[in-house]
């Protein structure tokens, strides 16, 4: 994906924090022709793309329009590492579980809406989890399922 505008050839233009988004705007504006300043208080990737990994994700992303717009995020950061050639996107996933039978209730009821959605989302049992997927996780005893 490529940003053509004629409206920022020229223009002047600040991003504040040099995190996952702010870097990306910076490189598709200057694409655009934009004079681009980044301005970072500490390091590139220090703040909260530091702190969450830059985890990808629409998990628990609501409403249904915000979902969206994180999955199709998603779906840039891929291609913009198929463009740059970048072996640093790494879309493994994520695991949940809840343990209080409201709680599992509640994660079972993200899942369905999350599934109607379109989202990719696989159940394994606790043990399958950590045979498969993490053979460090621990998961509670009380636990079913793992999403």
């Amino acid at each position: 994906m490529r940003l053509i505008s004629n409206r920022l050839s020229g223009a002047r233009i600040v991003i504040v924090g040099a995190g996952a988004v702010g870097a990306v705007v910076a490189y598709r504006l200057a694409q655009a022709g934009a004079s681009v300043t980044l301005v970072e208080r500490y390091y590139p990737g220090g703040g909260t793309t530091g702190n969450s990994f830059a985890w990808l994700n629409s998990f628990r992303k609501l409403p249904r329009h915000y979902h969206q717009l994180n999955v199709r995020s998603i779906r840039a950061y891929q291609d913009l590492a198929l463009e740059l050639g970048g072996a640093w996107l790494h879309l493994d996933g994520a695991l949940h579980w809840a343990r209080a039978s409201a709680e599992a209730e509640t994660l079972r009821a993200n899942v369905r809406r999350l599934r109607e959605w379109g989202y990719r989302m696989e159940v394994a049992t606790p043990q399958q989890a950590v045979r498969d997927l993490e053979p460090d996780l621990q998961v509670p005893g009380d636990v079913e399922e793992v999403y």
